[in-house]
């Protein structure tokens, strides 16, 4: 499911900047940046949600990762400029930072042999 919803989050605005730079009125260019801006957040993130979840506990780390995705997509919901915009994708990238590896090392901690290669499977099919 973490697969699914991290291609989701991404996808779901991705296809609509142009869209999106014509509701809000502001140039695509600046749009695309705002939109992408997710996955500077992303990477910036990563190493330090795997820190973290070392000392919550992969657990937590969804969870924690899960609460400020759903935050951080309310912010596009009712985004009403490019601030927001920026806003709500660094956010969502910083969800998605604790949600993919912290997944993926889930899945390799819990699931037998068998059922981690076809669980990691359908991640990568969901990417």
């Amino acid at each position: 499911m973490s697969g699914l919803a991290g291609t989701v989050t991404n996808v779901s605005v991705t296809v609509a900047t142009g869209g999106i730079a014509e509701e809000l009125g502001a140039s695509l260019d600046v749009v695309a940046t705002a939109v992408l801006s997710l996955n500077l957040s992303m990477a910036i993130a990563m190493p330090l949600a795997g820190l973290y979840a070392g000392r919550i506990g992969l657990r937590g780390m969804l969870v924690a990762s899960g609460l400020i995705l759903a935050l951080s997509s309310v912010v596009l919901i009712v985004a009403d400029g490019v601030p927001a915009l920026f806003a709500g994708r660094l956010g969502q990238g910083v969800a998605l930072a604790g949600i993919t590896p912290t997944a993926v090392q889930a899945a390799g901690r819990l699931l037998p042999d068998a059922e981690r290669g076809r669980a990691l499977g359908w991640w990568s099919v969901a990417n």
